[in-house]
């Protein structure tokens, strides 16, 4: 063991709220040094935290909540900053350094730099030490309540894989026991009784003709509203276990086959009369694919299990992985923004932001709930939400997942702890 790893030290306390019994959960709190964010951890279910492996200096302490920042302060509850607040502070800082050179004589009733860009109380870290109770106590910031549906209440099964909202406001879930459609009043459900393919339904998405697509385990089904057609491998589909489906502008719709464990065997496109497929022959990166986005500028992105992400311009494949900055291999969700910015959602590694020339990858130690992501989803007023965490366990090893609100600079994170019916 090295010096430098001899002298690491830490600080640890718990978040809760006025009460002081009431632990908030799931939230970043991160160390900051000259200004510079150290390290990033998430309280537990108790609301504790600990931020390890500090170099002995001086930090200042902050949580992440709704619009800004809390900062660490001894004497009351911490103070919130804004987002503009702290870089207004930050180039107060940079100007007084400045002045500060010119020169060393303070003018005349002066402010003193250093208080007057206080961002907090700047804590001292002593070689091997704990630095205990740094406390905080915040009100809720967490609005909203959650409203669960269960098998109970008329879904097909608590096991849901897919969602989908058609044009007239109904909501379709894909579940393990077949297809639910909820008009906001009550649940009607479809099964291999009423001509799925299978109960397992991995997949769902609306044509421009209104004709609603499902991916299931043993092919796809065509529901125009009255009647369910069905396809498989026997009429061109590429493999029989779909989790991915796009619909193209010009009604041509794609499938992406696979899942996790079960190898797929490529994408297939539909134009209403017969498949063509796509494989890694082609250029594809991977054969299992697990999500298929169309961008604003036409090209179609491929999310895949193990080969990364695959961007198609109508003529051929362009790769990424993590060799080009890429979080990780194994893409589960792709999404776009309006301006054109990707983001891609992994299994393990956390999600990556591209702007079309580089990577920006975010994970637990940013404040993601956990590093498996299911789903992304912006919302009318551009804030991103990630669906994390996995039944096997959580990959930050305390949360075990939930939803992270993102607002383009912090995460703050839902669990069943705040109303969800579960975090993973």
């Amino acid at each position: 063991m090295g010096n430098s790893e001899k002298k690491k030290s830490s600080i640890q306390g718990t978040l809760l709220m006025l009460d002081g019994a009431t632990p908030h959960v799931a939230v970043p709190v991160q160390a900051l040094r000259d200004g510079e964010v150290i390290v990033t951890a998430l309280s537990d279910e108790g609301g504790r935290y600990q931020l390890l492996d500090l170099e002995p200096g001086r930090y200042q302490i902050r949580c992440q909540v709704l619009g800004g920042y809390v900062y660490y302060e001894k004497s009351g509850n911490g103070r919130k900053w804004s987002y503009e607040q702290v870089r207004e502070r930050g180039r107060e800082k940079a100007g007084n350094q400045v002045e500060h050179r010119k020169s060393s004589l303070p003018h005349p009733g002066a402010v003193s730099p250093a208080r007057h860009t206080s961002l907090g109380d700047t804590l001292t870290i002593k070689p091997r030490k704990i630095l205990e109770n740094i406390d905080f106590r915040l009100a809720p910031f967490k609005k909203g309540m959650w409203k669960t549906y269960t098998y109970l209440d008329g879904l097909a099964s608590n096991d849901t894989h897919a969602i989908y909202c058609d044009s007239d406001g109904v909501m379709w879930f894909g579940t393990s026991g077949g297809v639910s459609r909820y008009d906001g009043k009550e649940f009607a459900t479809f099964t291999t009784r009423d001509g799925l393919p299978h109960n397992e339904v991995w997949a769902i998405c609306g044509a421009p003709d209104g004709v609603l697509w499902l991916g299931t385990k043993d092919g796809i089904s065509r529901y125009d509203g009255k009647k369910f057609t069905n396809f498989t491998t026997e009429d061109g589909l590429a493999n029989n276990h779909v989790t991915a489906i796009h619909s193209a502008p010009d009604g041509t719709m794609w499938f992406g086959t696979g899942q996790l464990s079960i190898a797929g065997s490529g994408v297939s496109r539909y134009d209403g009369e017969k498949f063509v497929n796509f494989t890694m022959e082609d250029g594809l990166a991977h054969n299992t694919v697990m999500s298929i986005y169309r961008a604003p500028d036409g090209m179609l992105w491929f999310g895949t299990f193990g080969g990364g992400v695959s961007r198609y311009d109508g003529s051929e494949f362009q790769n990424f992985t993590a060799k080009d900055g890429l979080a990780g291999y194994s893409v589960s969700v792709v999404h776009g923004n309006p301006d054109g910015t990707m983001w891609f959602g992994t299994w393990f590694c956390g999600v990556s932001r591209y702007d079309g020339k580089e990577f920006v990858n975010f994970a637990v130690k940013d404040g993601l709930a956990d590093n498996i992501i299911h789903a992304i989803y912006r919302d009318p007023d551009g804030v991103l939400w990630f669906v994390t965490g996995s039944a096997v366990g959580s990959a930050s090893g305390m949360i075990g997942g939930g939803v992270s609100r993102y607002d383009g600079e912090t995460f703050v994170n839902l669990t069943a702890q705040d109303g969800l019916s579960g975090s993973r």
